[in-house]
Parts: C-alpha cells; sequence; structure tokens
C-alpha cells in the first residue's frame, strides 16, 4: 500500500460507522453460568478513511476514534440471552480487546486500520501492488499469507514479521505465530486454498 515516509497514506471522508463483531469465548466467567460459552458482541466508531494502492487506487479502511465511548460490548449467555449487569461485567472486563485492526489491517495496512476485505479488493491489493505468488518457504519479509473459505472467500490473513508468519485472531487482544499455530485457531478454513504472495 502506498506510503509517505513509510506511514500509509490516508485521508479522512469525515463519514463514520459502527462495526458490530460478535465472538464466542468458551470460559467460565462467573458463578452459575450456564453453557460452555458466552458471546460478546463488540461495538466500535470508525472514522471511514481512503487507503491507497501503489496505482492509488483508493479502498475503504476504518479508523478507530478515541475515548471511551467509541467501544462498547454487549455480553450473551449460551441461549444468546443478554447477561444481569453484574455478569457482563465480569465478562467484557475480563476479555482482551484490540479492535484498532484486524488480522488484513495487520497484514496489509501496518496495525493502523480495520479492513473489510473481499475478494475482488483483495484481487486489487496483489495487482496494484504487484505482489508475486510464491510458496510458504519462498515467502520474505512482508510476504503475505491468505486464508479463504470453503466456498473460496477471502477470510483471514497473515504477514511475515522479523521472520515469523504473525496473524491477528479476530478482534481479540491475540496474535497467532507460525502457520500450524493459526491452523489451531481457524479450524474452519480450507487450508488447500492458502495463496502465499511476496511484495
Amino acid at each position: 500500500m502506498k506510503r509517505v515516509n513509510r506511514r500509509i497514506d490516508y485521508n479522512e471522508t469525515g463519514r463514520h460507522v459502527i462495526n458490530d463483531v460478535t465472538e464466542s469465548y468458551y470460559y467460565k466467567y462467573f458463578k452459575g453460568q450456564e453453557g460452555d460459552h458466552v458471546k460478546v458482541t463488540h461495538l466500535t466508531s470508525y472514522q471511514i478513511c481512503d487507503v491507497y494502492t501503489n496505482k492509488n487506487t483508493n479502498i475503504p479502511a476504518y479508523l478507530k476514534l478515541n475515548g471511551d465511548r467509541a467501544a462498547y460490548k454487549m455480553v450473551f449467555d449460551h441461549k444468546g440471552k443478554r447477561l444481569n449487569y453484574k455478569n457482563s461485567k465480569i465478562v467484557a472486563n475480563t476479555v482482551r480487546v484490540n479492535s484498532n485492526y484486524n488480522c488484513h489491517g495487520l497484514t496489509f495496512l501496518d496495525r493502523m486500520f480495520w479492513l473489510e476485505l473481499d475478494n475482488e479488493t483483495l484481487e486489487v491489493i496483489l495487482e496494484d501492488d504487484k505482489y508475486q505468488a510464491c510458496d510458504f518457504d519462498q515467502l520474505k519479509e512482508n510476504g503475505v499469507a491468505l486464508y479463504y473459505t470453503k466456498s473460496g472467500k477471502i477470510h483471514h490473513s497473515g504477514r511475515i514479521m522479523n521472520g515469523n508468519l504473525i496473524s491477528k485472531f479476530g478482534i481479540n487482544d491475540s496474535v497467532t505465530i507460525g502457520e500450524s499455530e493459526l491452523k489451531k485457531s481457524y479450524r474452519k478454513l480450507d487450508f488447500s486454498r492458502t495463496k502465499y504472495f511476496n511484495p
């Protein structure tokens, strides 16, 4: 992606969006918890910005707004019923979240943005920025790994950083290091479709 003084080049649009991400957490958080998991809906406010490929194709990306009100969590039990205030607060204070960027924001936008990526936008980035297809063992620094669903839709991505394949697990404040660790976290992907590219 286009950079100025090694920083991602972008323009603010003045438009805003609330991103809605729901995650399931398989853990016992409080006494009397029923079921083996809870669900947390993360609502995060972003300004929509234009970022650019090296051919100046503009792509929308989300820049997180500052302040406590920019993020909000709603917590539900395993059946989808909203938990009471006390138990919701226990879960919300325990779950570690980093909504500044997602996996694609890490892969392509230096952890500055949350990037909603579909196959069409991905192809534009790969072509405009002249990525070259390769095998996993040929990946170089800043090379990318792209992971797809069984239907062929892009779902997850990672980037070679300091010699390791790094990816981010959803909205959570956790990363995977190496492809074997990534595969343990994303068991529903079709790894036979995985593609690798060097910039």
